[in-house]
């Protein structure tokens, strides 16, 4: 599967991240203050991932999986660095 990620402020809305899986595309937000710093970040990619992998997962499925993925990768040392 080739995910496209886009970067795009979300306005208002609470969301961080927002999956379409018609066209594997995930949006997120670049503010890392939306997503409550880096590893929120990182946890809002895998989020989102999840969901075009797994759509029919419930959303408490999906963020059990999205915490502890980040938890995995963030003690091994994966950050988000800003270009």
């Amino acid at each position: 599967m080739d995910v496209k990620v886009v970067k795009k402020k979300l306005g208002r809305s609470k969301a961080a991240g927002v999956a379409y899986c018609d066209d594997q595309t995930i949006v997120l937000d670049p503010r890392l203050s939306k997503h409550g710093g880096s590893k929120g970040y990182l946890g809002t990619c895998i989020h989102e991932t999840i969901h075009l992998l797994s759509p029919d997962m419930t959303e408490e499925q999906v963020v059990e999986w999205e915490d502890t993925i980040a938890d995995v990768l963030w003690k091994e040392g994966y950050r988000h660095i800003t270009e």
